[in-house]
């Protein structure tokens, strides 16, 4: 009740809670690795699925342009060597 209360004040007071940026992370990181599945393992997507997914990658990775939010993605590591590949290239995205 208490946190409804708090959340209810901060956006009347014109706050909003800010993005997840482990969310934002963990999602760019599922499209990334989907896409570089081979095509037997990929679930089986439209040309349009497929275009949104491509889109949506770029928004997520657009949110972390930010010299913060980039400085926070530099810091993080992953075991699986997929997902670390993919937060790589994430990362050269961003320098470019």
């Amino acid at each position: 009740m208490r946190i409804g209360m708090m959340v209810m004040v901060g956006l009347l007071a014109g706050c909003t809670p800010g993005p997840d940026r482990e969310a934002d992370l963990a999602r760019m990181l599922e499209i990334c690795v989907q896409q570089r599945l081979p095509a037997s393992q990929q679930a089986p997507l439209s040309a349009q699925q497929q275009e949104a997914l491509i889109k949506e990658h770029a928004e997520l990775v657009a949110r972390f342009a930010d010299e913060d939010e980039r400085a926070w993605l530099e810091t993080q590591h992953r075991d699986n060597e997929l997902e670390q590949q993919c937060l790589e290239a994430a990362l050269d995205q961003l320098e470019r």
